[in-house]
């Protein structure tokens, strides 16, 4: 195996991955958004990307009470006075998808996905065409990318193997060395002030 395929195994937790973006950077860009936020900011665009691990989101709008959520997890769902309260914290990750999943309305959702370095590769490659035409790439956005090292680091290097242009946005909450290690492999920083 040589060392990009090892790189293609490196695990990471994404919640989200939006194409076709125009506003992260230059060109027509792939925004792919990475779990985990040291800071809380009152002003945060993406609050579901701040826990680092996999979590319910849930939309009480949507809920009709029908309570499958509290048979799949009891400790999590609380159904009282016409309303569902949910304490994420007593829901274990085992649980989650299964939670979502039989939620008819889709008032719960799982903010969360694991995926491989390659995996994410593969998603962001589909649009190699627009990131030509248009001088684009993929940026790499969260919470703060830079809360996984190792699965940041991968992606980066990988990316730019493939001769995309690539985008940090960060709010430099980071060591120096860090961003110095993936220098070679960043394109473009976006600095959250």
């Amino acid at each position: 195996m040589n060392e990009l395929d090892g790189l293609k195994c490196v695990p990471g937790l994404i919640f989200n991955t939006q194409f076709f973006c125009v506003h992260d950077g230059p060109g027509i860009r792939t925004a792919v958004f990475l779990k985990g936020c040291p800071l809380s900011c009152l002003w945060c665009h993406n609050p579901e990307g701040i826990p680092k691990e996999r979590s319910l989101s849930f939309v009480e709008s949507k809920c009709v009470l029908c309570g499958e959520c509290a048979k799949v997890c009891p400790e999590a769902h609380r159904f009282d006075h016409g309303r569902h309260e949910l304490f994420r914290d007593k829901c274990p990750d085992e649980f989650l998808d299964r939670s979502a999943d039989v939620c008819i309305t889709k008032a719960l959702t799982v903010v969360g996905r694991k995926m491989t370095a390659g995996e994410v590769l593969d998603q962001v490659t589909r649009d190699q065409h627009f990131y030509e035409e248009s001088g684009g790439g993929v940026t790499f956005s969260g919470g703060e990318p830079t809360m996984q090292k190792e699965f940041l680091a991968a992606l980066l290097q990988l990316i730019s193997n493939e001769g995309f242009h690539t985008s940090l946005e960060t709010c430099g909450l980071c060591d120096f060395s860090y961003y110095e290690s993936i220098l070679p492999y960043t394109d473009l920083f976006l600095f959250d002030f």
